[in-house]
């Protein structure tokens, strides 16, 4: 009977030496059942995953060494006196939309206002409440808005030299685009009719 208490013993000691082992060993994830990727296609994946890995490590690189760049041109900027976190500060700006820069500029005034601190209007609003930013865009959409307007002038004005009916104006009615165009459409119809008129009297003075 001793003997089979042992024997027993030793067998549950082994299953639980088994299990704890069992238990250490790291788990597998199952295959997925079913799968058709070949290997094949898995390398393909790969070599592209590396080589846009390397790409974009070798991009990392170059933005440092521009941003190398960038940081020594401030720094000489600071050396010969200019405000170089203003400097750094407007080139940041510059990508902003000129409507934000307005909000920003007036919440800091504001804010400045509120407090007593005396900066006012030397945060760079005009007295329409218009930054500088806004006030060069505008300047732009001007001359932008002026060499439309040139082109539409000149695009009747080559139509009604060559005769051209003034349904072939190709701007919208009621635009400035289109007034310009049908003004000087216009006024080269009004010099052909005076030339043909001038040429009629002309031919008819020298019969008589």
């Amino acid at each position: 009977m001793a003997r089979g208490v042992r024997k027993n013993g030793g067998k549950s000691n082994k299953a639980s030496v088994e299990a704890q082992s069992n238990a250490e060993e790291p788990k597998v994830a199952p295959a997925v059942i079913g799968s058709n990727v070949t290997d094949e296609t898995i390398r393909q994946h790969a070599l592209k995953a590396i080589a846009a890995h390397n790409e974009f490590m070798e991009a990392q690189d170059e933005a440092k060494k521009k941003q190398g760049v960038y940081r020594a041109v401030i720094k000489d900027a600071k050396k010969d006196g200019v405000n170089h976190a203003m400097l750094a500060k407007f080139v940041t700006m510059r990508r902003q939309e000129p409507a934000d820069i307005d909000r920003d500029t007036r919440d800091l005034n504001r804010i400045a206002r509120i407090m007593e601190f005396p900066i006012g209007s030397q945060l760079g609003l005009f007295d329409n409440g218009k930054s500088v930013a806004t006030a060069v865009e505008d300047q732009k959409q001007a001359e932008a808005k002026q060499n439309d307007l040139e082109d539409a002038r000149f695009a009747g004005q080559e139509a009604g030299k060559r005769g051209d009916p003034h349904s072939k104006c190709q701007y919208e009615e009621g635009t400035q685009e289109h007034e310009a165009w049908m003004d000087a459409w216009g006024k080269e119809q009004a010099a052909i009719a005076l030339n043909m008129g001038r040429g009629g009297a002309e031919a008819g003075a020298a019969a008589h």
